[in-house]
C-alpha cells in the first residue's frame, strides 16, 4: 500500500499533523529501517555486535530518533512505528548509513566498511576504473559519477548491475585511490583515436620507384 494512502487512512488515528506531515514521517521512518538494515548486513558473523545493534535499533530507538527529528511527542512518533508494523511497510533500502553518524548505532559499523566519499561529485575516468575493476569491462560505460552521498550514476549500454560488481566495490576502489578524475582531455581521447585511425587510413599506395615505371611504361608487365 502506497505510503500516502497509509497516512490518509490512519490519520484520525494519530496526532502527528497533517497528511502531509504524516506521510513524511512515515517515509523517514522507512529510510531509518532501512539504514539499520544494511548496518546489521555489515556485521554478519560478529555475533556480539548484532545482538549490540539489536538492542540500539528497537521500536523505542525509532520512536526516539522521530521525537528528535520532527520535535514531535513520544506518543506521535508510537503512532507512527505502529503504522509501519500494522501495514507492513518495507524498509527503505535506499537508505544510507552514512546519513546517520549521531544515531548510537552507527559507530558499530566496522571501520573498513564506512566508504571514503568525495567532497564534491567525481566524474570517474572510464579507464581506470576498468583497470580497478575488470569485471566492468564490456559494458560499454560511458560516464560514471560518485555523488558525494555514496550514490553511482552510470550511463552504459549494458546495466552494469549485472557485472556482479557493487556499488560498495566502487566506492571501495575510489577510497582506495584506484580511480582517477576524468578529464576533458580524457573524455576527448577517443575522438583523438578515432581520428588517428582514419587518417591512417587515408594513406596514399606505395610509390613507385623509376625502375618500376619504367617497367611498366615499356609494357613489361606480366
Amino acid at each position: 500500500m502506497e505510503i500516502a494512502k497509509v497516512a490518509a487512512e490512519d490519520k484520525g488515528n494519530t496526532k502527528s499533523g497533517t497528511s502531509e506531515e504524516y506521510s513524511d514521517q512515515i517515509k523517514v521512518a522507512a529510510l531509518w529501517k532501512g539504514a539499520t538494515m544494511k548496518v546489521a548486513a555489515m556485521l554478519e558473523g560478529d555475533k556480539r555486535a548484532s545482538l549490540e545493534l539489536s538492542r540500539m535499533t528497537t521500536k523505542g530507538d525509532l520512536d526516539a530518533y522521530l521525537m528528535r527529528k520532527f520535535g514531535i511527542d513520544e506518543t506521535a512518533a508510537r503512532d507512527i512505528s505502529n503504522i509501519l508494523t500494522a501495514q507492513d511497510i518495507p524498509a527503505d533500502m535506499t537508505a544510507n548509513p552514512d546519513d546517520y553518524k549521531d544515531e548510537p548505532w552507527y559507530s558499530l559499523i566496522p571501520a573498513d566498511t564506512k566508504p571514503i566519499l568525495p567532497e564534491t561529485d567525481f566524474n570517474v575516468d572510464i579507464a581506470s576504473l576498468i583497470e580497478a575493476l575488470p569485471g566492468l569491462d564490456d559494458f560499454g560505460i560511458s560516464s560514471l559519477i560518485i555523488r558525494t552521498n555514496g550514490e553511482i550514476n552510470a550511463v552504459s549500454v549494458h546495466d552494469i548491475k549485472n557485472s556482479g560488481v557493487t556499488d560498495a566495490d566502487i566506492l571501495a576502489a575510489y577510497g582506495k585511490g584506484l580511480l582517477r578524475e576524468a578529464t576533458a582531455a580524457d573524455q576527448s581521447t577517443g575522438d583523438t583515436d578515432n581520428q588517428t585511425v582514419s587518417e591512417e587510413s587515408q594513406d596514399p599506395l606505395p610509390k613507385e620507384d623509376d625502375a618500376q615505371k619504367n617497367h611498366r611504361t615499356n609494357g613489361y608487365w606480366d
